[in-house]
């Protein structure tokens, strides 16, 4: 699926990348993380609409086997 491009400043992409990532600052996300963002903020795409919240069903079984 491809991601959607919109027109919009750069520093509101940013804005918005951070936000989905859940940091306030850039020191806050790793390097390579930062190179993603900025791949896509070049490319004029906005992240994703919808992640999953604590309340959402998982997306995975559970564990069911012996962990020791």
């Amino acid at each position: 699926m491809e991601g959607k491009t919109v027109s919009t400043t750069p520093h509101d992409l940013s804005r918005q990348w951070f936000e989905y990532f859940g940091a306030a600052f850039a020191q806050e996300l790793d390097l390579g993380t930062l190179g993603a963002i900025k791949k896509w903020i070049d490319e004029g795409r906005a992240p994703p609409l919808h992640t999953n919240f604590p309340d959402d069903p998982p997306t995975a079984a559970p564990h069911q086997g012996k962990t020791s």
